[in-house]
C-alpha cells in the first residue's frame, strides 16, 4: 500500500525532461531515529534521482532543517 500511496502522490508530479524521475532535483527529508533505516532511505531516495537528502534522527533536528529552503518531499517515521 505504501506504493499505491507514493505513486498516489506522486501522480501529479510530472519529471521535468524525458526520462527523468520523478524525484530528479527535488529536496527530501527524512525523519527516521534508526540508522539503518535511514541509511536506506537515503540510499533508495538519492538512487532514484533526488538531489538533495537530509536526514534527521529527532523531530527538533527536523524542525531546524524545515526552517531552510523548502522541502519537496518528506517522509516521517510516526513511532519516533
Amino acid at each position: 500500500t505504501s506504493d499505491l500511496n507514493a505513486e498516489r502522490f506522486l501522480a501529479g508530479h510530472k519529471p521535468a525532461r524525458p526520462g527523468e524521475s520523478m524525484l530528479s532535483g527535488r529536496r527530501c527529508l527524512a525523519v527516521e531515529d534508526e540508522l539503518l533505516i535511514t541509511l536506506e532511505i537515503q540510499q533508495e531516495l538519492e538512487a532514484a534521482g533526488a538531489a538533495q537528502v537530509v536526514c534527521s534522527a529527532m523531530l527538533e533536528e527536523a524542525a531546524n532543517a524545515l526552517r531552510g529552503p523548502r522541502f519537496d518531499i518528506g517522509l516521517l517515521d510516526l513511532w519516533l
